[in-house]
């Protein structure tokens, strides 16, 4: 089985990792795009941090 996973730049980094983890544990052959990038180009992904009540931190993720 295969799967394409479509993705924008700077995606929350556990939303498109433990996807594609969880898939490739199961067998499955993943690929992940993103529009404007090619081949081989990495996808920065970003971190949240809850602060407090209604306030967050946006930091780099991983390059994906």
């Amino acid at each position: 089985m295969k799967i394409l996973i479509l993705s924008g730049d700077y995606v929350e980094d556990y939303e498109i990792y433990a996807p594609l983890k969880a898939l490739e544990m199961l067998g499955v052959d993943v690929h992940v795009v993103c529009p404007d990038k090619k081949a081989g180009d990495k996808i920065q992904t970003s971190l949240h941090f809850m602060d407090g009540w209604q306030t967050y931190t946006e930091a780099p993720g991983h390059p994906f």
